[in-house]
């Protein structure tokens, strides 16, 4: 009684997210083994560029929700419960989800306002569907979008520029997941039919940057003076 001995426990790398630790001590002639054991839950950070927000539904239809796509460019699973989400007010932002939120590799999924309404303009979506518990209601004008992990370091951060023109139902689609997401040209507007891709392959995608080789516009077709995304008609 009353002796304390102190023991360093060097830990195995643990997926990102929380898992649970359980420690127990067994010393002989003990008396009470009820009290020999604890457990705690341990939150282990993302290593950067593993996930990333890849398209954005900030005008929906009438009747539908916003939401926000995020994909796992990594190998490994990634486990997003504890997540958090914040808008251009800062703040700790709306946590994600407070259970396992599974990103497989190269895998998709979907943070949502309305889980209800989003799952019935797309029916045929298979990737997980979460609804944070505050959401941060998306600015038509443009705003940004920053997804921290459960230790509070960003994960991704990303701006979006206001529309020349309001579309409701068309998203906005990262053109590469090697290009920074606070740069307006790196953002246009979703050319599928159905006005935006979640959980698939976005209908603006370039599927890499060549290094070394550049092709400008000037001035920027599918930019404004003021900065504004030009909706593409394929009408």
């Amino acid at each position: 009684p009353g002796q304390v001995d102190v023991a360093t426990v060097t830990l195995r790398t643990l997926p990102a997210g929380p898992s649970l630790l359980t420690v127990a001590v067994i010393a002989e002639g003990d008396q009470d083994p009820t009290n020999d054991s604890d457990t705690i839950t341990v939150v282990y950070g993302l290593l950067s560029d593993r996930v990333k927000v890849s398209e954005i539904m900030y005008t929906p239809a009438d009747g539908g929700s916003e939401w926000v796509e995020l994909v796992n460019v990594s190998e490994d699973h990634v486990n997003a419960a504890l997540w958090r989400i914040r808008d251009a007010r800062g703040g700790d932002g709306a946590s994600v989800s407070d259970r396992r939120l599974d990103l497989a590799p190269m895998g998709y999924a979907i943070l949502a306002d309305d889980p209800s309404a989003f799952s019935a303009a797309h029916p045929d979506v298979t990737c997980p569907v979460a609804s944070p518990d505050r959401w941060p209601t998306l600015n038509d004008g443009g705003d940004v979008v920053v997804i921290l992990d459960g230790t509070g370091a960003v994960v991704d951060s990303v701006a979006y520029p206001a529309p020349r023109a309001r579309r409701p139902g068309r998203s906005l689609e990262r053109i590469s997941l090697a290009l920074p997401g606070h740069d307006p040209e790196s953002w246009l507007a979703s050319t599928d039919g159905a006005g935006s891709t979640p959980g698939r392959e976005n209908s603006v995608s370039s599927r890499g940057v060549v290094k070394g080789v550049a092709l400008s516009a000037e001035p920027n077709p599918f930019i404004d003076p003021k900065g504004r995304i030009d909706f593409l008609d394929k009408s």
